[in-house]
């Protein structure tokens, strides 16, 4: 909501009480999409970024999920029957590997799944011009969602990421959406000015230029 907030939260940590007021922008963000959608009889699908799990929704982290439960990001979420949780993931966790370009090397992107329940959605890119294609693995885990209905939104992620993606080919696992918080998040942060510093302090990654009073979250 760029209209009411216009600052980006520095992170959680034992000094300030950053992660309850990011649960309460969650919930109340949530609860109110949520109402519309049910007047509607419409689904929410509430698409995280697994960098979240580290100091903002630990409960998403890998020993804390059950695929088969919707985890309680906030209060009462296990009750809302319109509300689908979904995490991709393309941190460190994930692999992403080179191949020599041949004729019997599967190209382009694909979806595939595995015997637990995860999605693991591939695209490709040249690199560097050379004939060498970079491969990157989105990792898409439907979490509390019935096994019937898991296909059908990975594959809604799938496309959203990659086959109707404007982006660069190099962005290809990324929603359009996401790419564009990214680049606000840029503009109005000194986040590349800090890329090269040597050490990083614990509120020094979020932090914006001018500190306002209304803060932004964009997941």
């Amino acid at each position: 909501n760029i209209n009411k907030h216009n600052a980006f939260l520095p992170q959680p940590s034992k000094r300030n009480d950053m992660g309850a007021l990011f649960k309460q922008f969650v919930s109340d963000t949530l609860m109110e999409i949520l109402q519309h959608a049910k007047e509607r009889n419409e689904q929410v699908y509430f698409i995280v970024d697994a960098d979240m799990r580290k100091y903002w929704i630990k409960e998403l982290q890998n020993e804390k999920i059950d695929i088969n439960i919707l985890p309680e990001i906030v209060p009462a979420m296990q009750k809302v029957p319109n509300l689908n949780v979904i995490r991709i993931n393309t941190a460190f966790d994930v692999p992403s590997y080179g191949v020599i370009e041949h004729d019997d090397v599967t190209d382009g992107t694909g979806l595939y799944a595995d015997q637990k329940g995860m999605y693991y959605s591939t695209g490709e890119y040249a690199l560097n011009g050379r004939e060498i294609l970079q491969r990157h693995i989105l990792e898409i885990l439907p979490l509390g969602v019935k096994p019937i209905e898991r296909d059908y939104i990975a594959k809604m992620i799938h496309y959203m990421c990659c086959n109707s993606s404007m982006l660069l080919e190099k962005n290809v696992h990324m929603t359009y959406s996401g790419h564009m918080v990214k680049v606000i998040k840029s503009y109005v942060t000194d986040i590349d000015a800090r890329e090269f510093k040597e050490f990083e302090d614990e509120l020094d990654v979020d932090i914006i230029k001018i500190e306002k009073k209304d803060s932004m979250i964009l997941l």
